[in-house]
């Protein structure tokens, strides 16, 4: 993710702090619970996988491992 798309600040809103929760359980209730509570992402606007970083063809007669 860029950084201009996700600022830090409501990255750490967003998801709850569970550090202090020693039970599995009940940790992973808090979760599930605030993650119902926040508003559903936006929809990506590019396209799958054209944000992957391309891979360049190797010629013939190039190793394949280096």
């Amino acid at each position: 993710m860029s950084c201009d798309i996700l600022n830090v600040a409501t990255f750490q809103e967003e998801f709850l702090n569970t550090k202090g929760i020693k039970d599995r359980a009940e940790r992973k209730a808090k979760k599930r619970a605030a993650r119902k509570k926040r508003p559903p992402l936006a929809k990506s606007t590019a396209d799958r996988g054209s944000q992957k970083r391309k891979v360049r063809k190797k010629g013939p007669g190039t190793a394949k491992r280096r």
